[in-house]
């Protein structure tokens, strides 16, 4: 994730929307739900335009996506696999990733190449 969110500011540090720079705001759950709940209601009050949002627990995105469709903000949601169903709380909701399972299978073939070239090498 760290390389994403340094690729994300560097992307957004070059972008001009009408000329203007734009501003932006990034935390960190550190993988604990409560506390990625607690920024979420922060996000809602401050009235951004877009959140761009790496679910602790998928399970919650409907409620995540109410709130935000309540708060009449867009969502993009990446890196975890929702139900398709929570997609469709609203017309601002994107996600942007793959099928979890399709990954798991190539993450595994990754491996099984590597442990095969280690032992072609020994």
């Amino acid at each position: 994730m760290e390389s994403y969110i340094r690729e994300l500011e560097d992307k957004i540090g070059q972008t001009r929307i009408l000329g203007k720079k734009v501003s932006y705001e990034i935390y960190d759950a550190e993988g604990i739900g409560s506390r990625q709940e607690k920024q979420l209601q922060e996000m809602y009050a401050q009235d951004y335009d877009v959140m761009l949002v790496n679910l602790v627990e998928p399970a919650s995105a409907a409620s995540v996506l109410t709130d935000a469709k309540d708060a009449d903000i867009p969502v993009i949601l990446f890196n975890r696999e929702i139900d398709e169903k929570d997609l469709k709380i609203s017309k601002n909701v994107w996600y942007v990733g793959t099928d979890a399972r399709a990954a798991g299978v190539m993450q595994g073939g990754t491996v099984e190449r590597s442990l095969e070239k280690t032992k072609q090498n020994t």
